[in-house]
């Protein structure tokens, strides 16, 4: 009966931290969306990629394919650069 107890609470335990994670995750999302998304937010968010390990594999047809059609034009941070000059 001890056994399934704390097999019982190492269940619950789980089931916690994921919807912890998931809840977390959908905030940082939410905030991250937001045109006025803070720096602190984005921080947050690849800390929590990083902390628990998750990567991705970027293949070509996803997102850095627009950059590479695109590698004529300048990039946002580049036009900030040429007004200051």
């Amino acid at each position: 009966m001890e056994i399934k107890q704390k097999n019982k609470k190492k269940h619950n335990a789980e089931s916690l931290m994921i919807d912890l994670m998931y809840q977390v995750t959908e905030e940082l999302m939410r905030r991250i969306s937001e045109p006025d998304a803070s720096p602190s937010d984005i921080r947050n968010a690849i800390s929590l990629l990083k902390d628990n390990n998750i990567t991705v594999d970027i293949k070509e047809g996803e997102i850095l394919s627009i950059v590479n059609e695109n590698k004529d034009d300048p990039l946002p941070f580049e036009a900030f650069s040429k007004e200051a000059d």
